[in-house]
């Protein structure tokens, strides 16, 4: 199982990543970088949950990537 990868903790690191998957590149959206609006991300870039990531395998595997939804709890207002 990918543990580095983000969902809501938002505290990995592309080289986290990188190492656990072996990954070579780990690439995001840049809308300044015309024509196919990537950057490459370098290995101190945080990686958050919200934003598009592409990531490049030098070889064939299967992931299982498990990413927890967060618990929301409805208070009772007025109680």
């Amino acid at each position: 199982m990918i543990s580095a990868f983000p969902g809501f903790n938002d505290t990995n690191t592309a080289a986290d990543v990188m190492t656990e998957i072996g990954a070579s590149r780990i690439e995001g959206f840049d809308q300044s970088a015309p024509p196919y609006c990537l950057q490459i991300f370098g290995s101190s870039h945080v990686i958050s949950p919200v934003e598009g990531t592409r990531v490049k395998g030098e070889q064939s595997q299967t992931w299982t990537i498990n990413n927890r939804l967060p618990v929301y709890r409805q208070d009772t207002v007025g109680t």
